[in-house]
């Protein structure tokens, strides 16, 4: 399972795709140079309970 990265500059977001199917993500704005607010996470129900959300995290 891969965690990508799509990011413009101003905001962006980590995210878990399975066939096509976008199953998970956190979204975040910058805030400053070295700082991010996590706006949002969500975890579908095929991969609730095995610590994704944790890990979205853990990338950022």
């Amino acid at each position: 399972m891969e965690i990508k990265q799509k990011d413009n500059g101003k905001k962006g977001k980590f995210y878990i795709e399975i066939e096509g199917n976008q199953e998970a993500e956190m979204t975040y704005t910058y805030a400053g140079s070295d700082k991010i607010i996590i706006d949002h996470t969500e975890v579908s129900e095929k991969l609730k309970g095995q610590g994704i959300g944790y890990k979205l995290v853990e990338a950022a």
